[in-house]
């Protein structure tokens, strides 16, 4: 559940096994549908992913035994909901990691980037749908400025602070204002230089 701020409780992933269970393309998807749409059966969520329902109980089932998904009630046998565990995720990545989680840290890193990407190449190749007023009002911008480790920290703070009211409109759809769509942010800050000793003028 939401915290006292509005925002969700974090889930600070440090295991590796936990990393890498979450590092598959269905079950980012998966835990996604069910945070907008969910409680839904193994059954829907494969007519809503074009996956089988036995790939997606697997999936589910995985999720759920590292707290990602849990079952909701009104199930009956086999036919059982899912609901996604609201939460955000926090784990180290690149240097920062230690080095038995290095390569699960990495490898999450790069789903969570692929995934994004895909989903904006989806928006590209679909944009008449969504028609003028929300082309008008998405944004894809390129911005580039010079600074210190500190200043992209106290930035990316800013920017989630600016964003972490409507979070729980995710999990709670009478929250949702009349014509609000699902919108997702992608946000990314990094340096684009080479580093010291690496650059061309260094060889």
């Amino acid at each position: 559940m939401p915290t006292d701020d509005g925002s969700w409780p974090i889930k600070e992933l440090t295991d590796a096994q936990v990393m890498r269970a979450m590092a598959h393309p269905v079950r980012m998807k998966l835990v996604e549908l069910l945070l907008v749409d969910g409680p839904l059966t193994a059954t829907e969520c494969g007519a809503r992913l074009d996956e089988t329902p036995a790939n997606c109980s697997f999936h589910l089932r995985t999720l759920a035994k590292h707290g990602f998904v849990e079952e909701a009630e009104g199930g009956t046998g086999r036919q059982r909901p899912w609901r996604a565990v609201p939460q955000g995720t926090n784990f180290p990545s690149g240097p920062s990691a230690p080095p038995h989680l290095r390569a699960a840290a990495d490898l999450l890193t790069r789903t969570f980037a692929e995934r994004n990407v895909s989903r904006l190449y989806a928006y590209l190749d679909r944009m008449d749908d969504y028609g003028k007023e929300w082309s008008d009002a998405a944004m894809l911008s390129d911005l580039a400025s010079y600074l210190t480790p500190e200043e992209l920290t106290q930035l990316r703070e800013q920017l989630i602070y600016l964003l972490r009211p409507y979070v729980p409109r995710l999990a709670d759809p009478a929250s949702r204002p009349e014509g609000a769509r699902l919108v997702t942010f992608f946000l990314a800050g990094f340096p684009t230089e080479p580093a010291a000793g690496e650059g061309p003028d260094d060889a």
